[in-house]
């Protein structure tokens, strides 16, 4: 039979010493500031320039089928990229324009015309 096996002993580590810290080895005049937030972001007039028109006009459109795709293309082509902004929430298209868009212009985007 097998004797029973004796549990191996393992030399133990060395303790090393413990390291000093930054604070330890530096004093505090010696370390670098804290780092100071950026300055607060202002608008000069030339970025203002350079930034689209915001649109003036809500216009909410409600209980119609609207064929979104037209509607963006009519949008772009009419009041140009960034002079609009299109949204849809709870079953209604939230359409900031510079201009509102009169009846006849929103048929032309219905999915079914009746």
């Amino acid at each position: 039979m097998v004797d029973a096996l004796e549990p191996a002993t393992l030399p133990k580590a060395p303790k090393l010493p413990m390291l000093p810290t930054i604070r330890k080895l530096f004093k505090p005049s010696q370390l670098s500031p804290p780092m100071t937030p950026p300055p607060a972001y202002t608008a000069s007039a030339q970025q203002s320039q350079l930034l689209p028109a915001t649109p003036k006009e809500l216009q909410i459109i409600e209980n119609r089928y609207i064929d979104h795709d037209k509607l963006l293309e009519f949008c772009k082509e009419r009041f140009g990229l960034g002079n609009y902004q299109l949204r849809y929430k709870s079953k209604k298209y939230y359409l900031h324009v510079p201009t509102l868009l009169d009846e006849d212009t929103l048929e032309q985007f219905n999915i079914f015309n009746v």
